[in-house]
């Protein structure tokens, strides 16, 4: 998933002062995060292993949230079974990837400006 409309925002990142550049870091680290969190919160629990493959990467410049176990994209988008029956999305990641999105783009171009 990605989010469009930042490439403007993106491309000036090596313009930017050394204070700027922090504040970018912040701003990625404070979706990053929060979009993990609200991810934790609305993963559904059966024995725990989903909820417990996820986490949270941040990096300068860059934050990824993630789900190791190998099943979570079925849990997220949903899935047909072996006998034919279709389990609906359950996005756990995906809702609050998008609620994050717009308040990232936000943020980032208050810094950038």
């Amino acid at each position: 998933m990605s989010i469009n409309g930042l490439e403007a925002v993106i491309s000036g990142l090596d313009n930017l002062s050394t204070q700027s550049q922090a504040d970018v870091q912040a701003v990625i680290e404070k979706h990053t995060q929060g979009t993990f969190d609200d991810s934790q919160a609305a993963v559904p629990v059966l024995t725990g292993a989903l909820q417990g493959s996820g986490h949270a990467d941040i990096a300068p410049m860059q934050g990824t949230v993630a789900y190791d176990a190998i099943y979570s994209l079925w849990v997220n988008d949903g899935h047909h079974t072996k006998s034919g029956s279709y389990v609906p999305p359950n996005p756990f990641l995906t809702a609050p990837f998008f609620q994050h999105a717009q308040a990232f783009e936000s943020d980032m171009k208050d810094v950038v400006q």
